[in-house]
């Protein structure tokens, strides 16, 4: 039969550079694949030390929630448990008492006393003024009226109705940012996920590619030798 002619060197050449291009062209995608991995691992590793932060800035912030519940609910028991010494907590914080005692005296009168007013009489009738004026408050005490009802009294809370609205105030400020730090610590979650699965995406494109240029560098070599062996 006839024999294949023989190439010639200027087509061995042209496959001896294609070769060399493909051997190029596979070292680029090495270093691109490479590259990219780099970038990637960066990425990724920031990523996990943003939600490593937001992580702990979250316990944090329960840890702070918590104590502050907690404090509040010991104020509450504390401020309960002081109701039984209500008449003591008077007894120390109404000086109020002593002034109204010497309003009710008697004015002073500069003009001779009449005979048929006693100086006991006069003293009787004071007596009694301050003994009703005393009972008035223990009564007050009895039927469980705060100090606060009295305007000349130290602001003195009795039970958790009177504890300030500013108080509950941080447990729904830590409650909000608990709620947005959740919130951004879940979206640097997707985002993570995003970002692993985009570098696994590009690490099989990489690899597919790579694979492609050797497949096709390997059929030129191949080729290159049969051409060398019918010369």
């Amino acid at each position: 039969h006839a024999r294949r002619p023989s190439a010639t060197p200027a087509e061995l050449a042209a496959l001896a550079d294609q070769n060399a291009e493909l051997l190029t062209k596979m070292q680029d995608l090495e270093y691109e694949a490479a590259r990219a991995e780099q970038t990637g691992k960066r990425r990724l590793k920031g990523l996990e030390k943003e939600i490593q932060g937001l992580k702990d800035e979250l316990d944090h912030t329960r840890s702070a929630s918590a104590r502050l519940e907690e404090t509040l609910r010991e104020q509450g028991r504390l401020t309960k448990g002081g109701k039984p010494k209500v008449r003591e907590m008077r007894a120390r914080t109404r000086p109020w008492e002593v002034q109204e005692e010497n309003s009710l005296e008697d004015p002073k009168d500069f003009a001779p006393a009449a005979p048929w007013v006693s100086p006991r009489r006069t003293s009787i009738r004071k007596q009694m003024s301050c003994s009703t004026i005393n009972s008035n408050f223990q009564s007050d005490a009895e039927d469980g009226l705060d100090v606060n009802d009295h305007e000349s009294s130290p602001s003195v809370s009795l039970s958790t109705n009177h504890l300030p609205a500013s108080r509950s105030f941080p447990t729904l400020g830590h409650s909000v940012r608990e709620q947005a730090l959740v919130s951004q610590l879940l979206a640097k979650v997707h985002e993570l996920e995003e970002a692993n699965a985009q570098l696994a995406s590009e690490h099989q494109e990489a690899n597919r590619r790579l694979l492609d240029a050797q497949t096709e560098s390997e059929g030129v070599k191949r080729l290159c030798e049969f051409i060398k062996d019918e010369i």
